[in-house]
């Protein structure tokens, strides 16, 4: 459970750093 929100979190970042290189 702990793993998975950590998880989720690195995802949301990951996606953020894509979508700022995106635009």
């Amino acid at each position: 459970e702990k793993l998975d929100k950590l998880t989720k979190e690195i995802i949301a970042v990951a996606v953020s750093a894509v979508s700022g290189c995106d635009y």
